[in-house]
């Protein structure tokens, strides 16, 4: 392929699966629901010596392609199951490895659930961004089991979404891109 003038395109975004269980139980989830069950045995947080080891080798291949700014996604399951210092730690280790001049953006996707003020304000301090998986509203939530009791033939759940006190003290990062999920007397 290099022979005919291919070029490699490098890597610009990193998924770090933080944290491998999930706090919801939605019925279509292909990891926790269907008949592979090996998740069971695998660790639920991501090793402090992977995370130095990732660190590493990110800012390695930014280097060697000299990138002036990579993405850093922290994922999971549920990411939030590791907790705000936890997910502090990963984005401060990441960062100090880096060249100096490269900018690592980071963002971290959730179910919102664990969604609270310590963490959005460590996300705040952080400059860490929210994308939040929603199935729809309240309905399409319930109807696909996506709260840790919900079925389809439960009665509606509440907003599924906690930071509204948050987000009216300033500090939320993620509800201002989702107005309607907000109460009207906010």
């Amino acid at each position: 392929m290099l022979e005919n003038g291919w070029q490699p395109h490098p890597f610009r975004q990193f998924l770090l699966k933080v944290h491998s269980r999930c706090n919801l139980a939605c019925d279509y989830c292909y990891v926790y629901t269907l008949a592979d069950q090996s998740w069971r045995s695998r660790p639920m947080i991501m090793a402090p010596d992977l995370i130095t080891t990732a660190a590493e080798r990110i800012a390695e291949h930014a280097a060697r392609h000299h990138l002036s700014s990579v993405r850093l996604i922290l994922h999971g399951g549920e990411p939030l199951l590791a907790g705000p210092a936890f997910l502090r730690k990963i984005v401060e280790t990441v960062r100090a490895e880096v060249d100096q001049d490269l900018r690592v953006d980071v963002s971290v996707q959730t179910n919102a659930v664990l969604l609270d003020e310590d963490t959005l304000r460590c996300f705040r301090d952080l400059n860490v961004q929210v994308g939040v998986s929603l199935d729809g509203g309240r309905r399409a939530n319930d109807a696909i089991g996506a709260s840790p009791t919900a079925t389809a033939a439960s009665p509606p759940s509440p907003v599924p979404f906690p930071c509204c006190s948050a987000h009216r003290s300033g500090i939320c990062t993620a509800g201002c891109f989702a107005p309607w999920i907000w109460p009207t007397n906010r």
